[in-house]
């Protein structure tokens, strides 16, 4: 009898347990003073991962947002939420849960480049996959899990 690997137990079965939560998942209602928060997810081969969950929380004026989106067919995901209080530096914490991941991995997201302690410790080369680029839309983030293009993950 043959033992399944890591993979095998973790997907492709993780979309299954998030059908509770509906197609768009649950995020924070659009409110007057609100940011949209978008983005894909990418795997290592730049093809987009369907069935993530990413988890965002912060600081706002109003107290702490969370929310959590589900990954579409494409590996888009959005939230929008207020934004975060100015003593905060404009960061976002993100937690993102995908197939074949055992544990989930933690980035920040930046709405601009201004510097403090945690992105000035990171490799210049590499701050921008922590920055958030300004559209009309809101704020786009994709986030890449393996590669030349992989965003910069945290220890927790």
């Amino acid at each position: 009898m043959t033992i399944p690997t890591p993979s095998q137990t973790i997907g492709p079965f993780f979309h299954f347990g998030l059908e509770w939560m509906g197609e768009a998942g649950t995020q924070l209602a659009k409110r007057q003073h609100s940011i949209t928060i978008y983005g894909k997810i990418f795997d290592g081969t730049d093809q987009p991962i369907p069935d993530a969950l990413v988890e965002m929380i912060h600081h706002s004026i109003e107290g702490v947002q969370f929310g959590r989106a589900i990954c579409d067919p494409t590996g888009k995901y959005c939230f929008n939420t207020a934004p975060p209080a100015q003593d905060d530096g404009a960061v976002i914490q993100l937690r993102i849960f995908a197939r074949g991941l055992l544990q989930p991995l933690v980035t920040r997201l930046y709405l601009s480049d201004t510097m403090d302690e945690v992105l000035e410790s990171v490799d210049p080369n590499r701050r921008g996959t922590l920055v958030a680029t300004p559209t009309a839309s809101g704020f786009c983030f994709d986030i890449y899990l393996q590669g030349p293009k992989e965003t910069v993950f945290f220890a927790w």
